[in-house]
């Protein structure tokens, strides 16, 4: 599991891009239970940071950027977390 950056919003997706339908939104502080990675749009920020998290919700699934997750980047999870 992982929290979500002090300062941001999460929206959980259908799938790893922007386009996809929203279909969750967290706050500050709330978990996530991170099921798998996977690559597909950038961060909305600018960054270039391309990585997705399949999460889920207690209810069903679906995509969030890693870029707003607390989770110390692909050097740390790439080893912890299946790829999609």
């Amino acid at each position: 599991m992982t929290g979500i950056d002090p300062g941001s919003a999460l929206v959980m997706r259908t799938a790893p891009n922007y386009g996809a339908t929203p279909v969750a939104r967290w706050g500050n502080g709330q978990w996530l239970e991170v099921n798998c990675w996977t690559t597909g749009d950038p961060d909305a920020d600018g960054n270039g940071y391309g990585y997705w998290m399949r999460v889920d919700n207690g209810i069903g699934d679906g995509y969030v950027n890693d870029w707003y997750l607390d989770t110390g980047g692909p050097g740390t999870w790439k080893s912890q977390i299946p790829q999609c």
